[in-house]
Parts: structure tokens; C-alpha cells; sequence
């Protein structure tokens, strides 16, 4: 007598319950006194910056004004 064998595929269920717990803002300091260097970096960049700005932009407009005034001969 032969015997027909059949495997059929099934569906396998697992689930895993896991606590979501929000993370805590409070654990760590918020200025890291290690970071002074790159604080005091950032910070005197942005300053030249803006110092840097201010002097390119103002000496612009004064050289304009002398230019405006000169002779045709120029």
C-alpha cells in the first residue's frame, strides 16, 4: 500500500511583550563641563562672524559714498 505524505507550510505566531517606558530627559547634565572647548569655540566663530559682517558690510557703503562724489575723469 503506498502512503501519500502531504507537508504543508503553517503559520507560526510568536509575539514578545515588551514595557515601552519614555526615556528620561533628567539623566545627564544639560552643559557637559568636557564641552568648554567646543562651547568656547562655537561661540567666539558665530562672534567673528558677525564682527566680520558688520565691518565688510559697513565699509561698503562708506566706499560707495567716495565713489558717488569722484570726478568724471575716473
Amino acid at each position: 500500500m503506498l502512503t501519500l505524505i502531504i507537508y504543508r507550510w503553517t503559520h507560526l505566531y510568536s509575539s514578545t511583550t515588551v514595557p515601552v517606558v519614555p526615556p528620561r530627559h533628567d539623566g545627564y547634565p544639560r552643559f557637559l563641563s568636557a564641552a568648554w572647548p567646543y562651547y568656547a569655540g562655537a561661540i567666539s566663530t558665530s562672534v567673528g562672524f558677525f564682527l566680520f559682517s558688520a565691518i565688510w558690510l559697513a565699509g561698503e557703503v562708506k566706499d560707495s559714498a567716495k565713489k558717488a562724489k569722484g570726478s568724471k575723469n575716473e
